[in-house]
């Protein structure tokens, strides 16, 4: 299953066959025909189900996951239903719009860190984004007018679904929810003006993490180890590389991280960049894209 939000008021659906459901107009159309819940009852039903918080969403684990299965079936099964829209028609925000936190890794390829000539961690090395930051996919990202240099790093994004503390690592892929794809925006000339020490501010900038295009289940990627990465500016690819090359995997990752903080129900974990990483510009249109999960294209302002 591919979760998307959809619209400003950020309604969950699914990806379906090249279309967008609406999973609470469906899940309401389902109650009323199928099991026979009354229209004034319909609505409050699917409210606890599928609530315009994809976060609460993932708090419901498999309640979801099931009440989706439902709705899929039901409206594949339709030949008009009203709840079913092609994609292209559709307007998708951030598929995690208000996560708890987003937590970054930084220097956890090989590559990247000879690229920059910077030493390999011995272990990871986490940063915290603010959330504020977030965008959705065909959005504007504004360059700040204090940051003379930033930089665009395509990360695959793992998003927590059971939280937790000291989570063991042979438990961690029992916590995640599912997996999309982040550009950790960093204005990279901001860290030294801070004596070393700017790098929140350099990564939490307003639209500095575009996500997206839609969360993917974790069932469906058999292995996020071994994933494609590739980073298109303008038409040109500007950054390569596979999550094999990962320097901590994401089961350390998940339980270093959950032994330094708790873990919540939609926390993003930024999982670190390849080679490649440059810098962005007005005018610029950037398509991210991991395998497996889509294309997350976004512009550059100021």
């Amino acid at each position: 299953m591919k979760f998307v939000t959809i619209g400003n008021d950020l309604r969950i659906g699914v990806l379906f066959e090249n279309k967008v459901i609406d999973l609470y107009a469906g899940y309401i159309t389902y109650l009323r025909k199928v099991i026979g819940v009354s229209a004034q009852d319909a609505p409050r039903y699917a409210d606890k189900v599928f609530p315009r918080d994809m976060t609460k969403f993932i708090e419901l684990g498999n309640t979801g996951i099931q009440a989706t299965r439902k709705v899929i079936d039901f409206v594949s099964g339709q030949k008009e239903n009203g709840v079913a829209r092609p994609i292209d028609s559709v307007r998708l925000g951030p598929p995690v719009p208000l996560p708890p936190k987003i937590i970054g890794v930084a220097r956890n390829y090989q590559a990247f860190a000879r690229e920059a000539e910077i030493e390999t961690p011995k272990f990871p090395l986490i940063f915290m984004k603010a959330r504020s930051s977030i965008i959705g996919p065909e959005d504007l990202v504004v360059l700040p007018k204090m940051a003379k240099k930033v930089t665009h790093e395509i990360e695959l994004a793992v998003v927590i679904g059971k939280g937790g503390r000291m989570i063991r690592e042979d438990e961690a892929f029992d916590h995640i929810f599912g997996y999309t794809i982040i550009d950790d925006i960093t204005a990279s000339d901001i860290v030294p003006m801070y004596g070393g020490r700017g790098q929140f501010i350099a990564k939490s900038f307003y639209t500095f993490a575009p996500i997206g295009p839609c969360l993917v289940l974790k069932e469906e990627i058999k292995d996020p180890h071994n994933l494609n990465i590739q980073l298109k500016v303008n038409g040109e690819v500007v950054m390569t590389g596979n999550t094999k090359d990962m320097r901590f995997k994401i089961p350390c990752l998940v339980s270093f991280i959950s032994n330094v903080l708790t873990l919540e129900p939609g926390d993003i974990i930024a999982t670190g960049t390849p080679m490649g990483y440059g810098p962005l510009k007005p005018g610029d249109v950037c398509e991210a894209e991991i395998e497996n999960i889509g294309v997350l294209r976004y512009y550059v302002g100021k």
